[in-house]
């Protein structure tokens, strides 16, 4: 069991290392070096003696969030997954069953990661920690209060990043029993795909649902003189709050290609691959991709593909039988 210190910082900044402040314990205290609070910066003051839990103190009239037991918990917690996974190289998960049972399953999460960071930002996303590989990387997130939320969670989707969400807790961190690479590690949810046991499978019934995520105008001028306007769908499949499957479909739904979340390979490429081809077979054709994709307000197909409201961008001349740029375009 946590002791009633177990909340007081204890992770601190030496030489731009993480060290635990035990590190230095065994030095008298007029060796010890200068060291920093990993999160406001500041110099600490290190608390090494016998009669309670190693700690720091901030000097009087700090403002750091790691005062607040909140944050030292999310803190302590991180810090100390951080540092075991810097150990090792191999992290098995404790994965809880998605459905209502409580079951879990234990399994190698990743393994042979090349180096191990805290709040490493990946375009709009700063994960807790991050397992860096050769061209990917997986996010662990450490939830003290409020879980990962939906925008969180599709930005990662959209990038193709397998995370866990680990519970913040004393547990992890403090006593005789605190947690170690050795031992899988309690997860609260893993993703993009949710674990659901045989047994709930068999009582659930799939709540799969489809939704379209974007849009993409396409105008096709042949050399008779005749054109054509296309509206391709970007359908993304989910199966309760996991994403399964992204298609891209024509708004007649025809199928132009489709991933499943499930494969290795990278769903965003494979889909351009199949758009490309799609586009590549129409030989001797004129064709405007000017218009990228749009996020998709649910409109109707017949309002979005109105010439009104866009314009086609080039008109035929008939004497020289070819298309030309509209003038102003």
């Amino acid at each position: 069991m946590a002791n009633k210190h177990s909340r007081e910082p204890i992770w601190i900044l030496h030489n731009g290392v993480l060290r635990h402040v035990s590190d230095f314990a065994s030095l008298p205290a007029k060796e010890r070096p200068p060291v920093i609070c990993p999160v406001c910066q500041d110099t600490v003051i290190l608390k090494l003696g016998t009669k309670i839990s190693h700690h720091y103190a901030h000097r009087a009239r700090s403002t750091c969030p790691t005062n607040h037991e909140e944050t030292a918990l999310h803190i302590h917690t991180k810090f100390h997954i951080y540092d075991q996974l810097r150990t090792g190289t191999s992290l098995f998960v404790e994965e809880p069953c998605a459905g209502t049972c409580g079951a879990t399953r234990t399994y190698e999460w990743a393994s042979h990661w090349h180096e191990v960071r805290v709040e490493y930002g990946i375009k709009n996303i700063k994960p807790d920690i991050v397992c860096v590989f050769a061209g990917t990387m997986r996010a662990i997130e450490i939830v003290a209060t409020h879980p990962v939320d939906d925008h969180k969670e599709r930005l990662f989707l959209d990038q193709n990043i397998p995370w866990i969400e680990v519970q913040a807790d004393e547990r992890i961190y403090s006593g005789n029993d605190a947690w170690t690479i050795a031992r899988p590690l309690p997860t609260v949810r893993v993703r993009p795909q949710a674990w659901i046991c045989e047994t709930c499978k068999h009582h659930r019934r799939p709540a799969v649902s489809e939704r379209i995520t974007h849009s993409r105008l396409i105008d096709f001028y042949y050399p008779s003189g005749r054109k054509y306007r296309q509206l391709y769908l970007l359908v993304k499949k989910w199966d309760g709050d996991a994403c399964i499957e992204v298609r891209i479909e024509t708004k007649k739904e025809k199928v132009i290609g489709k991933a499943s979340l499930s494969d290795t390979v990278d769903w965003k490429e494979k889909m351009k691959q199949a758009f490309v081809s799609h586009i590549k077979q129409t030989h001797n054709v004129l064709v405007d991709t000017s218009r990228g994709w749009q996020p998709w307000a649910g409109e109707e197909y017949d309002s979005v593909c109105n010439p009104k409201r866009f314009p086609f961008r080039y008109r035929w001349n008939p004497e020289q039988a070819v298309w030309c740029v509209k003038k102003g375009r």
